[in-house]
């Protein structure tokens, strides 16, 4: 009787240190009100921006507002903010980004904000199968909780398409035989980006 009541203590014990089932963090991070607002996407700030330069972020930040568009079509609870709603909402702040989500969440009644700078867009130069030069996008994306300030995804992406047989470790690209102009490349860089966060994954298709 005194061995077993020995090893009775010993399990006990042992049970008492083994860690209990954790919840998921983003589980434990889910804000309560998931609304989401998206802020029209801005070029990467900087004061060398050649013209040239200049011209191409703008064209890449419309590019990728049209592609948030699409992306959140389906999903109900998404609102898209112009340019115009956005400085009538924050003004010219410049803000840290938290402070600025927070604001943005109390005028519009949105637990998440979606916060996007490009920081590359060219277009394919040359065909479906013969190029010059491939396409390229790059953007940076942040999702604010705007109740805690926390960011709940974030992430970038800066890349030109690459042929079917360079860097076949790189699982990241999409692998194609043909060259995608920029607005499949971005799209499929955006789904991809976008897939490894809960909050702005699509919607599956039914």
């Amino acid at each position: 009787m005194r061995h077993f009541l020995l090893a009775l203590s010993c399990c006990l014990l042992l049970a008492s240190c083994l860690p209990g089932r954790e919840v998921p963090p983003s589980a434990e991070l889910a804000p309560r009100n998931q609304a989401l607002v998206v802020l029209p996407v801005e070029p990467i700030p900087g004061t060398t921006h050649t013209d040239e330069q200049r011209t191409r972020l703008a064209a890449g930040a419309a590019l990728l507002d049209e592609l948030l568009a699409e992306h959140f079509a389906a999903r109900p609870d998404t609102n898209l903010v112009s340019e115009v709603q956005k400085e009538a909402i924050i003004g010219l702040t410049n803000a840290a980004p938290p402070v600025l989500a927070r604001l943005v969440g109390e005028r519009l009644r949105a637990g998440l904000v979606l916060m996007m700078h490009v920081t590359d867009y060219r277009q394919r130069q040359g065909t479906t199968y013969s190029v010059i030069e491939p396409a390229a996008i790059g953007f940076t994306y942040q999702l604010i909780d705007t109740e805690t300030g926390a960011s709940l995804c974030n992430g970038k992406f800066d890349q030109a398409q690459q042929s079917a047989f360079e860097n076949l470790l790189d699982f990241s690209l999409k692998r194609s035989l043909r060259w995608m102009d920029v607005r499949e490349f971005a799209a499929d860089a955006l789904k991809r980006k976008f897939a490894g966060c809960p909050y702005l994954a699509a919607p599956a298709k039914q």
